[in-house]
């Protein structure tokens, strides 16, 4: 008897067939999914491997009703991309959690539905014919065509099991479809990684990054389907430093990348900052960075600006970087040797914040002034105010202390930024607003409630950026800014907040181009200094600067090699800044941070275990 299930396809990028007829390449990469709700649909799948080059997205159904199967493949581009999304396994998808694991040569074959059998006993075994004991059976079928359930069916949705279906949705150990032993999800030992799961343990050998769990990687597009230019590293350490350690650290919801929020919420990863494992004495000391191979990297983009005419921009901006790490790796010292190994394995997640939290505005002033040779220019107050309807209004105080619409910096923020409000619309926002003296902003009252009327006359936020400019003799200016931050939310409200930012930046590299004050920006190149044994690091970006409308461009043959002389000297100017900010000491508790961050890892895990013993109606083995 024929097989009774049928395949939907979705494709997302190019025509498949090739890839489908190599059995080598689709095993490759194509990737099985299991336990999906059967209300998950293409676009659900979509989503959750956003990022990822996606080449078709299958889920399989029932030929004669329709209804889904509960489980589906996923076909990449690339194979590198098969390791990302095996690590989203346990994600939720509308409202349960999958089974992701490699397909295997039967996928694709007749007894369609039945990878990753090995550790995980089973994963849908889906059309036998001849004897199958529930739902689409073939052969000697018990329970007809019974909603996919067959057999003997004592209520509800029980999770696609057929057969003698006991209860309840079986959450994670999935559809198993009564005697079928069918889209078992791979069990493996415990679910979702828990005690038999050797991810969860550090390798003998302590070398963490070579083996075990990868977070989500940095996607490789934006939000608007640009592609992201992928981050380098360079460190800079003073010469007493020969190990580091990740240490956990609380950082704020927001300033985490969204896409890991599922590898946070799962107990396997903890948020880190990067520090010495050896006390405060070696953090004492110049850094020492190789700053040339920074230069020698940006030299590519730097000609090809030169021969198209185009202006080369950079800047340099002082911040935290964190990471997402490994439960295990937390608190565990390895050679700073190792460092550019781990980073590049895709073992832990790297994240850039920028904001300071342990230098002031007037700290930053006296070593911008000491170590760079800046002199402060000018100090102005910005006020940012998001409305309910996402537009952004840019205003700044006067001369006579009076708040009104800025618009040089709208006009030039604009190009960038779609959000932001210029001309008369702008001049109509900024009058609704004025200044109390606590620096939060006061509009008029609105008697309605509809978004429609309220949306452009109420606000969501504010930021309020106290900002000090400096110029050095080579042309490179510096904004040292003190930024309080505003909830005017009701439903999501928060505490305000303030920190510090700093920023060297350049607009035009040629020595003797006059600084572009527009124009789209196009970011070329990315690199993340790690300023070992101090609080900040600094992230690089080099841009290239399209002329705005009424520019002349660039003249064509502008040397380059003038161009990276220029870099060199801001890349000197923030390295100076970074030896004068004060060594990183560790607080006394952070041994103590790091075990309560591990035990809180365990916590959620357990808790996952919990949960799928539960709903599966059986205990995880342990």
């Amino acid at each position: 008897r024929p097989s009774r299930v049928t395949v939907t396809h979705r494709e997302t990028k190019t025509d498949e067939a090739v890839h489908l007829n190599n059995p080598a390449m689709s095993r490759e990469c194509t990737v099985f999914v299991g336990n999906l709700s059967f209300n998950a649909t293409e676009h659900d799948l979509e989503d959750l491997f956003h990022g990822l080059s996606i080449r078709s997205v299958k889920l399989v159904r029932d030929r004669d009703t329709g209804k889904p199967r509960g489980f589906g493949y996923v076909d990449f581009t690339n194979p590198a991309d098969v390791t990302a999304a095996l690590a989203l396994t346990e994600s939720d998808v509308a409202g349960r959690r999958v089974r992701i694991s490699i397909a295997n040569e039967r996928s694709s074959g007749p007894g369609e539905g039945r990878p990753d059998r090995g550790a995980g006993r089973g994963g849908e075994r889906g059309d036998r014919g001849g004897f199958e004991r529930g739902g689409e059976r073939g052969g000697f079928e018990r329970g007809g065509d019974r909603g996919d359930r067959g057999g003997y069916e004592r209520g509800g949705d029980r999770g696609d099991r057929g057969g003698f279906e006991r209860g309840g949705d079986r959450g994670d150990r999935g559809d198993r479809g009564g005697f079928e032993r069918g889209d078992r999800g791979g069990r493996g030992g415990a679910p979702y990684g828990g005690a038999g799961d050797r991810r969860d343990e550090m390798p003998q050998d302590g070398q963490w990054w070579r083996v075990g769990r990868r977070p989500i990687p940095e996607p490789a597009k934006d939000r608007q389907g640009v592609p992201v230019v992928p981050m380098q590293y360079t460190v800079a350490a003073p010469s007493g430093i020969t190990e580091v350690v990740f240490q956990a650290v609380q950082f704020s919801r927001s300033s985490l990348p969204a896409e890991n929020e599922r590898d946070l919420a799962s107990g396997h990863f903890v948020a880190c900052w990067l520090g010495p494992a050896s006390d405060k004495a070696s953090c004492e000391g110049p850094l020492h960075a190789d700053l040339d191979s920074i230069v020698t990297a940006v030299q590519p983009a730097l000609n090809n600006a030169a021969e198209y005419g185009v202006s080369s921009a950079a800047s340099l901006s002082f911040g935290e970087s964190g990471f997402i790490v490994p439960a295990y790796a937390v608190g565990k010292p390895f050679p700073l040797a190792s460092l550019n190994e781990v980073l590049n394995s895709g073992a832990v997640r790297h994240f850039f914040v920028d904001e300071i939290n342990d230098f002031t505005r007037d700290d930053m002033i006296p070593v911008l002034q000491k170590s760079g040779g800046f002199k402060d220019q000018s100090f102005q107050v910005v006020v940012d105010a998001e409305f309910l309807d996402g537009k952004l209004v840019c205003m700044t105080l006067n001369d006579k202390k009076a708040l009104v619409a800025d618009h040089p910096t709208s006009t030039s923020r604009a190009p960038r930024d779609k959000l932001v409000v210029t001309g008369a619309t702008l001049d109509e926002r900024a009058k609704l607003c004025s200044l109390k003296a606590d620096g939060r902003l006061t509009l008029p009252p609105v008697a309605s409630t509809d978004i429609r009327v309220a949306g452009s006359k109420q606000l969501k936020s504010q930021e309020n950026r106290r900002i000090n400019k400096l110029q050095d003799g080579a042309g490179w200016g510096a904004t040292a800014a003190t930024v309080f931050c505003y909830d005017h939310s009701d439903r999501f409200p928060a505490p305000d907040s303030q920190h510090e930012t700093l920023l060297i930046a350049r607009k035009n590299l040629s020595p003797a181009g006059k600084q572009a004050t527009s124009g789209e920006e196009y970011t070329v190149h990315r690199n993340v200094i790690l300023c070992l044994g101090r609080s900040a690091n600094i992230l690089v970006t080099v841009s290239e600067v399209a002329p705005a409308e009424g520019e002349e461009p660039v003249p064509p043959g502008v040397p380059a090699a003038d161009a990276a002389k220029v870099f060199r000297a801001g890349l000197d100017a923030a390295k100076a800044v970074a030896d004068f900010w004060r060594p990183y000491e560790a607080p006394a508790q952070v041994q103590d941070s790091n075990e309560k961050a591990r035990e809180e890892s365990e916590r959620k895990r357990e808790e996952l275990r919990r949960l799928a013993a539960s709903v599966g109606g059986a205990a995880p083995k342990q």
